[in-house]
């Protein structure tokens, strides 16, 4: 275990909102969403609603699981991840759990990515879970289309990808990232706890913030580990008393 968080020490370095000569995101606090886009609210309520309409006209099989709503504090069903994490403490989540919240996730980020749509509120807020740890994200009026350049739409792409990173980085360690004034990661994984490596590697791919070689939503929804723990999950055997 002392192998992974060395691995993400060595190797992440997280900044925003601007670029370096290398292509990364530098700046700021790598948590916070860059207001890189302008739109006026009536042009995001426009999006909104045909975002609305897209889902509703897809195909059932085809849907991600997400929830419309104005603002995310309107959200009255499940529990909010945030919640969810607050009482189950500073250890890690199972791994078929974590991976199925990430899933559903990936797939709700993927289906606005696919329209050139910035999901720009992504936090532990955002998603809620029902008593089976089946997640929704909820997909609220903060988005915004993919226009003004395309280097500010790979940013704001770029960006929600991290922020998926920082939820599955908390599922997997029990513990929120923290970053220094250079964005270099601060926190660890725990020695003690078990922690899934390939569920981390994940997490450190997600933190990549390169615009030249960006992270794609479409390689987190469909990585090799986040497939196995779908294909393989675990196996509960009762023995009769």
């Amino acid at each position: 275990m002392e192998e992974v968080g060395s691995l993400l020490m060595d190797s992440i370095d997280v900044s925003q909102p601007t670029d370096d000569d290398d292509g990364n995101l530098c700046g700021g606090d790598p948590t916070q969403y860059s207001e890189t886009i302008e739109e006026s609210l009536e042009e995001r309520q426009a999006l909104f609603e045909q975002l609305k309409k897209e889902y509703t006209d897809m195909i059932c099989k085809e849907k991600p699981a997400v929830i419309f709503a104005q603002e995310e504090s309107e959200v009255t069903e499940g529990t909010t991840l945030e919640d969810f994490l607050q009482k189950h403490g500073p250890f890690p989540v199972e791994e078929h759990i974590a991976a199925g919240i990430i899933r559903s996730v990936s797939s709700a980020i993927m289906f606005l990515h696919c329209r050139e749509v910035i999901h720009g509120c992504l936090d532990f807020t955002s998603v809620v879970l029902d008593r089976y740890f089946n997640a929704k994200t909820i997909i609220s009026s903060a988005v915004y289309r993919v226009k003004s350049s395309k280097a500010a739409g790979a940013r704001g792409k770029v960006e929600d990808v991290f922020h998926v990173g920082l939820l599955l980085y908390r599922l997997l360690t029990g513990h929120k990232a923290k970053f220094g004034d250079n964005g270099e990661l601060l926190t660890k994984p725990s020695p003690y706890m078990r922690i899934s490596e390939r569920g981390m590697k994940l997490v450190e791919f997600m933190f990549a913030t390169n615009l030249r070689f960006p992270p794609t939503i479409g390689r987190v929804r469909y990585s090799e580990w986040l497939d196995e723990c779908d294909e393989n999950p675990p196996v509960f055997v009762l023995f009769p008393s």
